[in-house]
């Protein structure tokens, strides 16, 4: 979805529109002189996208107050700026939380055009943010008694401009519904510069599957809350950490999908074979009473 905003008509008398997506994926600047029309444009712009984005408006010469009829502002006043202004402005903002948490389950047609909007927005974001990032994977089947058995695992070089800056393993269990992370590594000169990011995004894209961590260290903790919450905005998933003691008890999802090993097979047909000789009334092997 684009949403166009109508800010006026150029000579030619064709609307003028701009791009609300790209407008607020940068920066804008409005200078001019005294009475040039600064503050018609800005609020034509307001008046425009109040509908779409969420706005908080720092207005000392009040000159947007108006817009509060309209639109549904809280206007707090610099001069009443007291405790209980502010505590006026958190209950609203607790209510309108409790209303989207009420709705989760039904959510209303007419809110999903903005969140989708603003999932795109982030997702753009982050696929910007991965331009300079390649892997070079390998993967291969999982071997059995792992994890993931019979699922794949894999192992990819992460080079930033060419450069090997780090490493990543990663699988995904046979039912294809999870991608998890075994370890992570971003050589220390090259950490904080949102290649670790980066990585989990690529790794998103190109399998779409939600993300897991294994039991990862604790001073790991704020990159991962840090990536659940731009995942979470970007409308993907990055799901909390799986600790070890939790691996056995996930695995159970697809241990139908485990084939039977030579040596399971060889002992399951030794006993079958020996209880029908025993119902045969003849002599079975060593074992079989």
């Amino acid at each position: 979805m684009t949403v166009a905003i109508e800010m006026g008509q150029t000579t030619a008398g064709a609307a003028a529109a701009i791009d609300l997506e790209e407008l607020l994926a940068t920066r804008l600047l409005v200078q001019g002189n005294s009475g040039s029309g600064k503050s018609h444009l800005l609020r034509r712009l307001l008046e425009q996208s109040a509908p779409w984005v969420q706005q908080t408006i720092i207005d000392p010469e009040g000159d947007f107050v108006t817009l509060a009829e309209r639109f549904g502002h809280l206007v707090i006043d610099a001069e009443d700026h007291t405790e209980r202004s502010l505590q006026v402005a958190g209950e609203r903002r607790l209510t309108v939380a409790q209303f989207q948490l009420s709705t989760e389950q039904e959510p209303m047609e007419e809110f999903e055009p903005i969140r989708d909007f603003f999932q795109r927005r982030q997702a753009k974001w982050l696929d910007a943010q991965t331009t300079t990032v390649q892997l070079l994977t390998e993967c291969q089947p999982a071997e059995r008694d792992t994890f993931v058995f019979p699922g794949q695992k894999g192992v990819a070089a992460i080079q930033c401009d060419g450069q090997r800056v780090g490493y990543i393993n990663f699988s995904i269990n046979p039912l294809r519904d999870r991608l998890y992370i075994g370890m992570i590594k971003i050589e220390s000169e090259h950490q904080r510069r949102g290649i670790g990011l980066s990585v989990l995004w690529q790794l998103w894209r190109e399998h779409q599957l939600p993300i897991v961590p294994i039991q990862q260290y604790e001073a790991s903790g704020p990159f991962w809350s840090a990536a659940r919450r731009r995942f979470a905005e970007a409308g993907a998933r990055l799901e909390e950490q799986l600790y070890i003691c939790q691996l056995d008890d996930a695995k159970q999802r697809w241990q139908h999908l485990v084939p039977e090993s030579e040596v399971d097979r060889s002992i399951r047909e030794y006993w079958e074979w020996g209880a029908a000789e025993h119902a045969a009334g003849r002599p079975a092997g060593p074992g079989i009473p």
